[in-house]
């Protein structure tokens, strides 16, 4: 059954608590937010702290906090509710898959260390240079060998008026004060090479282009996950089996996020 909120309009709560610190009147207000933002449904939570002007001009704002230690003092009875700030009727904000991310060793390409990557359109395997020299990726499903890549004579662009290149025409090969001509690998940003024959080819070693993989972050998987219990090895699994867990789990939490809601008045 879809919940009430689904079809109301924005929701907003305030509790404000005064305090003194260092002599100094102090007003905190715990802001609560529950309704369609950004085209999502979700609940916001922020503290904002406040201090009174020394020049009788009211409340100064001085900002925004999500501090769980600031809730639990001052509000005690909503201790633990920021755990669920932006979570929405379908859950936590890209649940599933921001856990899985953290959780797992795949890099943001989606490579574990050591796995050889794939073209993403054509699903071929990729090749690799050395990245110190001059980089480049081959798709082959198979080991393409050496990359070989020749040399090209620089011409000239426009007629010279001046230096070894003067009365040459335009596409004819520039040449240095001392009759070579000069060389370039097109699009590499080596070194000219000057020589009256044409250079060798460069040939570069091709290898496997590996996936460079992450380590995990688990404490930060365990934030977003909302599930502050889970051991090491319950996020370690597959990502399948973690994807299948957090699904379990997430009937439970919307049952919490709805007592969170409801305790501040507002009807989820």
């Amino acid at each position: 059954m879809e919940p009430k909120s689904a079809h109301l309009a924005p929701q907003h709560c305030e509790l404000v608590r005064d305090v003194e610190e260092a002599g100094t009147p102090v007003r905190y207000t715990l802001s609560v937010d529950w309704g369609l933002c950004s085209q999502r449904h979700q609940l916001r939570i922020d503290i904002c702290r406040a201090q009174r002007d020394p020049y009788g001009h009211g409340w100064r704002h001085e900002g925004r906090s999500r501090c769980p230690e600031l809730l639990k003092r001052l509000w005690p009875e909503h201790e633990g509710v920021m755990r669920f700030h932006l979570w929405g009727l379908s859950g936590g904000l890209h649940y599933l898959a921001n856990t899985v991310y953290l959780a797992g060793t795949r890099d943001c390409f989606g490579w574990e260390p050591g796995e050889q990557r794939r073209a993403k359109e054509s699903g071929k395997l990729l090749w690799a240079t050395e990245r110190d020299k001059v980089f480049r990726i081959i798709e082959s499903d198979t080991h393409p060998g050496p990359l070989e890549l020749a040399y090209e004579p620089l011409l000239v662009e426009k007629p010279m008026t001046w230096g070894p290149n003067k009365g040459l025409a335009v596409g004819d090969k520039q040449m240095d004060a001392d009759g070579n001509h000069l060389w370039h690998i097109r699009g590499t940003g080596l070194p000219v090479v000057r020589s009256v024959a044409q250079p060798a080819p460069m040939v570069l070693p091709v290898q496997p282009y590996l996936g460079v993989g992450k380590d995990r972050e688990l404490v930060t998987a365990r934030l977003i996950a909302n599930w502050p219990e889970a051991t090491d090895a319950e996020l370690s699994v597959t990502a399948e089996q973690l994807e299948a867990a957090l699904k379990a789990r997430l009937p439970k939490l919307l049952w919490e996020l709805k007592a969170v809601v409801e305790s501040f008045g507002l009807t989820y």
